[in-house]
């Protein structure tokens, strides 16, 4: 069997007498590559700060749910910091950032990797709790638990991913050039070993097991709501509210099996089978690791597509709207009712409390993705940096909602 190294995917496009066959390879790896990741660097730092920001800056966003959507972002944004580096090394051909560097830009890669996922799954469960449980689930279905959920997330996420941290540095390759890779032996069958476990671990934690608690929390949430749509008809405001949240999150983790199961199915397909490098694989490995890092930019237009207080938000944060726009754009009768009376109370009394009952109003209301190399013998190896996502072998408004 083959190596299984953590090395340059653009090595392959080099065959074994050094020779570059195929023509628009280089154009590929070394320019087009470069610039997707800078688009998806912009769009999703872009993205997600505007996600952190209205969360934290409008009271009416700051429910469980967007808290871990928050959490979520930020996870995003810290890996958006990193693919600069990556798109760099793919341009230069080298990696030459150092150690630190290193360790640092393939362990933000890891931890995206698995906090994306260990998100998704406290968002499904707390989703369970939110519609099968509302009652029982009331006391901790709070803002404060759920920011030590996600610190808690953090924390895993961490656990998991810490022999990334021990063995990510840079190694030198045959040309004198260096490439930023996971190097977990210095013997082959070492290299081998260590790098097929570690696929078959991230594969299991960072997406099977979750994936498999998702499916169970809505199999049980869908089936309370066909036993609760059949005994009534009516259904308030609040089971609409949480019916929309439980639809954008379902929608999430969709997207997000959408973005990952390829890079996943490839992996474990080349585990078994020795894939023949063709400029038909080349492109299809490419768009497969630009896929899985686009998941971590479209989050927020999900959110402003299936949310509409995402979607107003984001409008006010842009264009910069009064905050006292907001009390028009509720539709909670009782507070529009309430809103009337205190203005009809400041009319009254000369006009001179208007801002101040406005504003009151307004208070109230993702082994890893790495490149492929043949038999880890090519003699033109790392030409830029790995990511942690690796290819193996020869490839290589209730505030709870």
């Amino acid at each position: 069997m083959d190596q299984f190294e953590f090395l340059p995917f653009d090595n392959l496009t080099y065959d074994d007498n050094g020779t570059y066959p195929y023509h628009n390879g280089w154009t590929i790896t070394h320019v087009i590559i470069p610039c997707i990741y800078a688009f998806v660097c912009f769009v999703g730092i872009c993205g997600n700060s505007l996600v952190i920001y209205v969360v934290l800056r409008y009271a009416k966003m700051k429910t469980v749910t967007n808290i871990y959507i928050m959490n979520l972002a930020m996870a995003d944004v810290l890996f958006m910091m990193g693919i600069p580096f990556l798109a760099a090394s793919f341009a230069l051909r080298n990696w030459p950032f150092g150690t630190v560097m290193c360790k640092i830009v393939l362990s933000l890669d890891a931890i995206n990797m698995f906090s994306s996922v260990f998100n998704l799954t406290v968002m499904s469960v707390d989703r369970y709790l939110a519609v099968v449980h509302p009652v029982k689930s009331a006391d901790f279905r709070r803002p404060r638990i759920a920011k030590v959920v996600n610190v808690c997330v953090w924390v895993a996420s961490i656990i998991v991913i810490s022999p990334v941290i021990v063995v990510a540095k840079p190694t030198e390759q045959q040309d004198g050039s260096y490439a930023c890779n996971l190097h977990w032996s210095d013997s082959e069958d070492g290299m081998a070993f260590w790098s097929t476990a570690f696929i078959a671990y991230t594969f299991v934690i960072g997406f099977v097991a979750p994936l498999i608690i998702i499916a169970v929390c809505y199999t049980l949430l869908l089936r309370k709501v066909k036993t609760a749509s059949a005994r009534a008809g009516a259904r308030g405001t609040r089971k609409r509210s949480r019916r929309k949240v439980t639809r954008m999150v379902i929608v999430m983790v969709v997207v997000f099996v959408i973005c990952w199961l390829p890079f996943y199915t490839l992996q474990l397909v080349n585990l078994n089978v020795q894939l023949q490098v063709t400029p038909f694989l080349v492109g299809s490995y490419h768009f497969i690791v630009t896929l899985s890092y686009a998941n971590s930019c479209v989050n927020p237009i999900l959110y402003a597509l299936l949310s509409e207080n995402f979607k107003k938000s984001y409008q006010k944060a842009i264009c910069h709207r009064d905050a006292s726009i907001d009390a028009f754009t509720t539709h909670d009768a009782s507070h529009t009712r309430r809103r009337v009376n205190s203005r009809s109370k400041a009319q009254q009394n000369g006009g001179t409390d208007s801002t101040r009952i406005e504003m009151r109003s307004f208070g109230g209301g993702n082994v890893l993705r790495s490149s492929l190399e043949r038999n880890g013998r090519n003699r033109s190896r790392a030409y830029h940096a790995d990511t942690v996502r690796t290819i193996s072998n020869d490839l290589t408004p209730d505030k709870k909602e």
